[in-house]
């Protein structure tokens, strides 16, 4: 709440990133932060943190677009591009809407999203989801990224109905009963960023 209402986007919110220092718990790694007025997130990521709306399907055009748009990162950041190259799914080629920074949005086949209380809304949610159930909603690596092809065509394409599904289901399973919980997590954990509980004050008032 505190970033949020100096108009700044963590961009990164997992467990990794909170640590305790003392008797107290810091927010660190501020690397994929951005500001709302004139920021975009993506430019660095945890794909597996990421709502449904940092996400894209590409053609075969628009693969090919996103390819030559980081074809410095093919040829000298091997690593990097690995990070953001395009996983073939059953829906086509997913990408993380993500970008140079020295680029700008200029010839990638997306549109760049701005940095906005909804994105770290949705990252809030999946660590309370983690917390109350054991359970991360879609699998993930160790640098919480998600696991293969089919967890990133999940994100992609989720529809509010499925998510309420897993919840209750994760719910059930981890014998957790606490209705309030699910009831916040219903309202963060929303495809529609427009439609997701909008502020952290929400969240604290829940």
């Amino acid at each position: 709440k505190h970033l949020h209402d100096n108009d700044v986007m963590h961009g990164d919110l997992k467990m990794l990133n909170v640590v305790r220092v003392g008797e107290r718990l810091r927010l660190i790694d501020l690397d994929a932060a951005a500001t709302f007025d004139e920021g975009h997130a993506g430019a660095k990521f945890s794909s597996g943190v990421l709502p449904p709306e940092m996400f894209a399907v590409l053609d075969k055009g628009g693969a090919g677009q996103f390819a030559d748009y980081f074809a410095s990162a093919r040829k000298h950041k091997r690593e990097r591009w690995r990070k953001v190259a395009p996983t073939q799914t059953k829906h086509g080629a997913v990408v993380v809407k993500t970008f140079l920074a020295a680029k700008g949005g200029a010839g990638l086949p997306y549109d760049l999203v701005d940095a906005s209380e909804a994105i770290d809304m949705y990252s809030f949610g999946l660590m309370l989801f983690k917390l109350c159930t054991g359970e991360d909603l879609l699998p993930v690596n160790r640098d919480d990224d998600l696991a293969g092809p089919a967890e990133l065509a999940k994100a992609a394409t989720w529809t509010r109905a499925q998510i309420r599904k897993k919840i209750s289901r994760a719910f059930s399973k981890a014998d957790v009963e606490d209705a309030a919980a699910v009831d916040l997590l219903e309202k963060m954990l929303v495809p529609d960023p427009e439609e997701r509980m909008q502020t952290m004050g929400e969240v604290l008032k829940h």
